[in-house]
């Protein structure tokens, strides 16, 4: 094999390693601050279910939904899903 062969495979070589690098800390990067945006909003998630919580205390607590509010609940949804989607 010529020394301009094996030069070029060498270069080859190279450069496949370097893109391979690039890639690997691309994507390292990539999901270490994905990791820490869902770490940081479910964070925030509980701060606020947390925050709530301690407001619904001050309130009076949580509170009993009657049976005959729920089941107007249940018939409302039913009334909207009857309509369908209404377009403007």
């Amino acid at each position: 094999m010529s020394l301009k062969a094996r030069l070029r495979i060498a270069i080859v070589a190279l450069v496949t390693f370097v893109v391979i690098a690039m890639s690997v800390l691309y994507l390292y990067d990539f999901t270490r601050m994905t990791f820490r945006a869902a770490s940081e909003r479910a964070n925030l998630i509980v701060e606020e279910a947390a925050q709530m919580a301690i407001f619904a205390e001050v309130l009076g607590g949580a509170k009993n939904i009657p049976p005959e509010m729920l089941k107007a609940t249940v018939g409302r949804r039913d009334e909207f899903a009857r309509a369908g989607t209404q377009r403007a």
